[in-house]
């Protein structure tokens, strides 16, 4: 549509483009070049427009295939067309980790608009490595299968490492340390020692155990206990001497008898006085009679009593121990003098004993009232008590203050109060004395008549008062709010000087001052007057909102009025999974009375979505729905994988990893697999087990056991010639059952048998008749030499030592070869 040229040409003449060569834009699909002018140009006859023809020529792009940065094919291809690769199918070099399958091209291969870049794409597997844990002997005790990248893990018994006299093991981890797979790798385990120890006791002479415990190997074990003791009898004292056998350091249980040696027993025999003081000490052989030979011991009289020597407590015995005897006395009670007091005048004296309690038989004390005091009789000083010595004992008197009535009465002589006072107190009156108020008057208490004073006698106090005129609360409000308040005398009128009150307009309402409420009056009592006011009814504003705050109506209504909403439904888009359906306001649409918003509700649907659970095999083992958002929980039973000759299968877990359901969803269990490990077995032809080793699937068994043997009889001789079956990669459980083969035959008599004679590894036959045929025989079985005699004599030079059976014709020979 673009004007290149425009001219007025006369009629009958031929128009000239002068312009540049029209040109018209190349697209992805075509180059386009100038051909011409549409209609041809002719003479002018009339108006006339030409227009540029373009001839069309397809594009090419280059088109390039890629393996990284290498490439593998590039050609140009016409737009439209589909590439195509015709090399040989792209690789990618696999590397610890992975081994890599080629899955395509990215971008997909697509028909050609423009130089396009195709790079190889590839699947990856992760690679797996034979990984085995032994013993410290170099048992298998495991062998796995295991991913690069993951843990290894021993599932086996714990290893065990026999403990000898010294030391005992526990198992310490492997060596290496367990690391994450990057190669086939072997663990070794690996145990710490601990030096052993062994129970220790250590007994008295009859079995007592004193100490017992364990004791470290190699360690000499110490007696920390208290020194054996044996007890003395009559005749003999024993003295710890030592221990038997002789303490050694520790290889095994140990046990140590104490041993003693004795003393012929003296005892100590002890006189003492009855307060203890030590009178006499002698050695006194076993069965003679001590004897006291010093002065007649004595007491001293207490308060109580007077003593006098009786004998020895227990009575003087033949030395059998160590003895103590104490001087023994009889009493005699002291007696005391009583005396009872009233003041200085005594009423009663008595002899009591010592201990007795004194009774007093006189008549009542007295003591003689006073103006003050009222006495009367409460007991004796000292308290009366048992007899201890002499004592004297005064009468004591508790005195009565006396009391008078005290009289308070009002001014108009009715009694306030009248009470009982102890002389010689102050009267008090507990309140004080009122006198009613009138309208005009308030009277205040200012005292007695007479002045209080100290009680002396009976007596009576009128009370006093001053007069003050009232004045009144005269209060102004504004509803409860005190606008003014003032005190104001009877009979005067109050002013309000405060500023106009006012009245806060409400949701319904505006408010004008009117004035107040009662009118104003002079005072006779307390008055409150109250504001008044005229009102006028409001306007309200009412928002309908959306649940995000949204506008979606405003009104304005009379106060009362119920608001409309004159709108569509309001609609909520769904989210995260929920879908949204309006359920109508917040709250109820009630007649407005404030200024008011409404937000639309909305009842919410979880969508829900179907989630499957396959085993490995694509059979479903669960499937359900499960709302948006939710982590899908497999319920059923633990996936299985059955097992194969080579691999036990464990389950490990799901692929993918299981995520919040967002739409429909397939897992798949995944499983490890481990290496099966079988029980190899060689017996002997008995049924002895020769060797029992546990191998992973494909291992080859080795024998390693001592040399199968077949014990003869009736002179018959046994030669091993190999097991039951061909040894084989492990597939199962298997039993090889070592076989042999009978060398005896019939043996040759005594006088026709040949004689060997065995000189290093030279084998010298002697006896021979030409042409016999000899062969030697490993224990194994394996066939060592086989010759042909030649004459009565022959030798064999064997090429290793041990233990050989050499059957020269029919005779067999058991020989070593050194």
């Amino acid at each position: 549509e673009v004007e290149l040229q425009a001219d007025s040409v006369a009629y009958g003449e031929v128009p000239v483009y002068a312009g540049e060569t029209p040109v018209k834009a190349a697209t992805a699909q075509y180059t386009y070049a100038f051909k011409g002018w549409s209609p041809a140009i002719d003479t002018v006859k009339a108006d006339a427009e030409y227009v540029a023809q373009f001839d069309s020529t397809v594009n090419k792009y280059l088109v390039a295939f890629k393996n990284g940065d290498a490439e593998l094919q590039a050609d140009s291809v016409a737009y439209g067309e589909v590439p195509a690769y015709a090399g040989e199918t792209p690789t990618k070099a696999a590397t610890a980790q992975y081994t890599y399958t080629f899955r395509g091209w990215d971008p997909a291969v697509d028909t050609v608009k423009a130089d396009a870049e195709y790079v190889a794409q590839f699947d990856s597997t992760v690679n797996e490595y034979r990984i085995v844990f032994k013993n410290h002997n170099g048992v298998v005790l495991a062998s796995d299968s295991v991913a690069y990248g993951e843990v290894p893990v021993y599932a086996g018994a714990e290893p065990e490492k026999s403990a000898n006299p010294q030391y005992s093991y526990t198992f310490a981890g492997w060596d290496p340390a367990i690391d994450t797979v990057k190669a086939d790798a072997e663990y070794v385990a690996q145990f710490d020692s601990t030096v052993n120890q062994y129970r220790i006791t250590f007994k008295n002479y009859d079995e007592e155990v004193l100490q017992t415990g364990f004791v470290t190997y190699g360690d000499t074990p110490v007696y920390a206990g208290l020194e054996p003791e044996k007890p003395a009898t009559d005749l003999y004292t024993y003295t710890f001497k030592g221990w038997t056998p002789e303490i050694v350091a520790v290889t095994e249980y140990a046990e140590y008898v104490a041993e003693f040696d004795s003393t012929v027993n003296k005892f100590l025999v002890v006189f003492k006085n009855h307060d203890g003081s030590e009178l006499q000490a002698d050695s006194v052989i076993y069965g003679e009679v001590p004897v006291y030979a010093g002065e007649t011991p004595a007491k001293a009289a207490t308060a109580q009593y007077t003593y006098t020597f009786t004998g020895w407590s227990p009575a003087i015995d033949t030395a059998k121990a160590d003895a103590e005897y104490v001087a023994q006395f009889d009493s005699t009670v002291n007696k005391y003098l009583v005396a009872f007091k009233n003041g200085e005048v005594e009423l009663q004296a008595d002899s009591v004993a010592y201990g007795e309690v004194p009774v007093y038989a006189g008549e009542t004390p007295v003591k003689a009232a006073t103006a003050q005091y009222t006495y009367a009789f409460k007991g004796w000083s000292p308290a009366i008590d048992t007899v201890k010595a002499d004592v004297e004992y005064v009468a004591q008197f508790d005195s009565t203050v006396n009391k008078y009535l005290v009289a308070f009465k009002n001014h108009d002589g009715s009694e306030l109060q009248a009470d009982s006072v102890a002389y010689g107190e102050v009267p008090a009156y507990a309140g004080t004395p009122e006198k009613a108020a009138t309208a005009q008057y308030t009277y205040t208490f200012k005292g007695w008549n007479p002045a209080i004073d100290t009680v002396k006698a009976d007596a009576e106090y009128v009370a006093q008062f001053d007069s003050t005129v009232n004045k009144y609360l005269v209060a102004f409000k504004n509803g409860e709010v005190e606008l003014q308040a003032d005190s104001v005398a009877y009979g005067e009128v109050p002013v309000y000087a405060g500023e106009t009150p006012v009245k806060a307009a409400t949701a319904q309402y505006t408010y004008a001052f009117k004035g107040w409420n009662p009118a104003i009056d002079t005072v006779k009592a307390d008055a409150e007057y109250a504001a008044q006011y005229d009102s006028t009814l409001n306007n309200v504003t009412v928002v309908f909102k959306d649940y995000d705050g949204a506008e979606l109506q405003r009104i304005t209504v009379a106060y009362g009025v119920v608001p409309p909403f004159s709108g569509h439904d309001p609609i909520r888009a769904t989210r995260n999974g929920w879908v949204y359906t309006f359920a109508g306001w917040d709250r109820d649409i009630v007649a407005a009375v404030e200024n008011t918003e409404y937000t639309a509700q909305y009842d919410s649907v979880l969508s829900v979505f179907t989630i499957a659970f396959k085993n490995h095999d694509g059979s479903v083992l669960q499937s359900g729905s499960v709302p948006y958002g939710q982590l899908p929980v497999y319920a059923g039973a633990r996936p299985k994988k059955a097992a194969t000759a080579r691999y036990s299968y464990t389950f490990k877990g799901w692929t993918p990893v299981l995520s919040a359901a967002v739409a429909d969803a397939e897992y798949t269990a995944r499983f490890y697999s481990t290496v099966n490990v079988y029980t190899v077995v060689f017996s002997n032809i008995d049924g002895t087990v020769l060797q029992r080793s546990e191998l992973a699937y494909g291992e080859t068994p080795v024998y390693e056991g001592p040399a199968p043997t077949r014990k003869g009889w009736q002179g018959r001789i046994f030669v091993f010639r190999g097991w039951s079956a061909e040894i084989a990669p492990v597939t199962g459980d298997v039993e090889y059952v070592a076989q042999f083969e009978d060398v005896s035959a019939v043996e040759p008599s005594i006088a026709r048998r040949p004689a060997i004679s065995v000189q290093g590894r030279v084998l010298a036959i002697a006896g021979l008749a030409s042409g016999t045929r000899i062969q030697v025989f490993g224990m194994d079985g394996r066939l060592l030499a086989q010759e042909t005699a030649s004459g009565p004599e022959h030798r064999i030079e064997l090429a290793n030592s041990g233990r050989v059976v050499v059957r020269v014709g029919n005779a067999s020979f058991r020989l070593n070869v050194r």
